[in-house]
């Protein structure tokens, strides 16, 4: 994982949030979070389009962004995260089984 990359791109998306509205606060994401998200995003380019997969991403984050923020937060949004996935790897295997 390119650490230095993801770092650079919390960095920007804030710079170009507070341009248009103030400062977003944007927390930078954990080893866990980045992994679950990317495996998200293959278990969702498996299962359907590829082209869906960076949109499953921004779904999931719109969703997070709307839980309502306490000191379990982020193991409650690294569990949502992690349920999706593997709802989606389950009906996946279950669609390749009928084939």
């Amino acid at each position: 994982m390119d650490e230095t990359f993801l770092i650079d791109l919390v960095a920007r998306i804030e710079r170009l949030a507070s341009n248009r509205e103030g400062a977003i606060g944007l927390l930078p994401l954990s080893e866990a979070m980045t992994e679950e998200l990317l495996a998200l995003a293959g278990a969702v380019a498996h299962a359907s389009e590829r082209r869906l997969a960076p949109l499953s991403t921004y779904l999931v984050g719109q969703a997070v962004a709307h839980m309502v923020p306490d000191s379990d937060a982020e193991a409650r949004a690294l569990d949502l995260v992690h349920q999706l996935r593997l709802a989606i790897e389950a009906q996946g295997d279950a669609s390749q089984g009928e084939g």
